[in-house]
């Protein structure tokens, strides 16, 4: 039983490391000639930045390049053994199918440990080291700071400011942007101001490296003290100018898809004290005067983005049991020896595991639909199906 023991786990890990290594190799390829490529046009680039960049990328793409090496090397190992009959001369001999993977779903679970090590703290690090090397080289452009349908903060200090402005953009074509919304507090006089605008324009210059946002029929509230009060709509609102690029001390904030676990767990706690302050002013503000707009609702559960992360990452770090699982009774019943076969089936299973996490992203703003929970259908899914799947192997192996 050692013998079939070590036999089928030398087949894994070499399949497993082979995997690793290629899928490794094309992310890093892909990555590379995105944003170093052009570093190695103009004569930018060194040696020691590529080997750094190198460094640091590994053991972010380690997180995705892990679990598609253990699907991979389950799907092609047990189907060779069943192509070649030797999993029916392993029955013949007494042993059953459970009894000899076991090893392999316990390195599956030693498997899903070192994912989640990764996942939860080297994987996000690396990932913003990384950033921050091409941060240094000038490499990420000024408007790449703004996306769509998501939240950036910014900190905006020096002699005359202390400020962090956290933007929200609906669409954006170029300089226009439309559904802005604009949240600012001034850490010196606590004084905290909301703006809601259709539409705005932001311009870029290159030359001081700064962001100047200006918003178009804004209308918003102000809080001061425990009390939020309404501010009528404005023709036009220009915003401070938010510096940007390796000569600034304004630094850009670390976004949620970056953070670490402990890092999201302290934001998770910060939006919730920020939620309950803010709901707590709007309760005790008075109506609004004549004559000036209502203020306007503040983004419901500006949380959930942060819970959709944590879940995440928690149960992505899990992905690598879970193709176990469903990767050995799939290769005994594709019960071919070809590589291409188990290539095409790892793509398949990947593509329906990613499709179930890219969902719940995308729904991180829509709250009724609890995308934090989405999240983890593929794991449990993955899971119950190859539990089921390798008890019926078991039984008719």
């Amino acid at each position: 039983m050692r013998t079939l023991h070590s036999y089928l786990l030398r087949q894994v890990f070499a399949s497993l490391f082979m995997t690793v290594v290629v899928i490794s190799f094309l992310f890093l390829l892909g990555n590379l000639m995105k944003d170093i490529l052009g570093l190695l046009v103009s004569g930018q680039a060194n040696p020691l930045l590529i080997g750094k960049a190198v460094g640091l990328l590994i053991p972010y793409l380690l997180v995705f390049a892990l679990p598609f090496g253990m699907l991979t090397a389950t799907l092609l190992v047990f189907g060779r053994l069943s192509a070649d009959q030797e999993l029916n001369a392993a029955r013949a001999g007494g042993v059953s199918l459970v009894a000899l993977c076991w090893p392999v779903l316990l390195l599956g679970l030693l498997m899903s440990g070192v994912c989640a090590l990764i996942n939860l703290e080297y994987g996000p690090r690396s990932r913003v080291a990384y950033k921050h090397l091409l941060h240094q080289v000038g490499i990420e452009e000024s408007l790449d700071l703004l996306g769509e349908n998501q939240y950036v903060s910014f900190d905006i200090k020096d002699d005359e400011n202390d400020t962090t402005v956290t933007l929200y953009i609906g669409r954006r074509q170029g300089e226009q942007l439309e559904n802005v919304m604009v949240y600012t507090v001034d850490r010196k006089s606590g004084l905290e101001l909301y703006y809601q605008s259709p539409e705005a324009r932001l311009r870029v210059d290159e030359i001081e490296r700064t962001l100047e946002l200006v918003l178009f029929r804004a209308h918003g509230a102000m809080h001061s003290g425990d009390t939020w009060y309404p501010m009528p709509q404005q023709g036009e609102v220009a915003l401070p100018a938010i510096r940007v690029g390796r000569d600034s001390d304004r630094q850009r904030r670390t976004s949620l898809g970056n953070m670490t676990l402990s890092q999201l767990l302290a934001k998770l706690k910060e939006l919730r004290a920020a939620t309950a302050l803010s709901h707590a002013g709007q309760a005790t503000a008075s109506d609004p005067p004549p004559g000036t707009a209502a203020p306007p609702e503040p983004p419901p559960d500006l949380t959930l983005p942060v819970k959709v992360q944590i879940h995440r990452q928690v149960s992505f770090s899990f992905a690598c049991f879970g193709f176990t699982l469903i990767g050995i009774p799939l290769g005994i019943q594709a019960h071919r020896r070809e590589t291409s076969i188990g290539f095409a089936l790892a793509l398949i299973l990947i593509v329906v595991y990613y499709g179930f996490i890219i969902l719940g992203e995308a729904l991180e703003t829509r709250p009724t639909l609890l995308p934090h929970l989405i999240v983890w259908i593929p794991t449990f899914l993955f899971e119950a199906v190859g539990c089921v799947l390798l008890w019926r192997a078991n039984r008719g192996m």
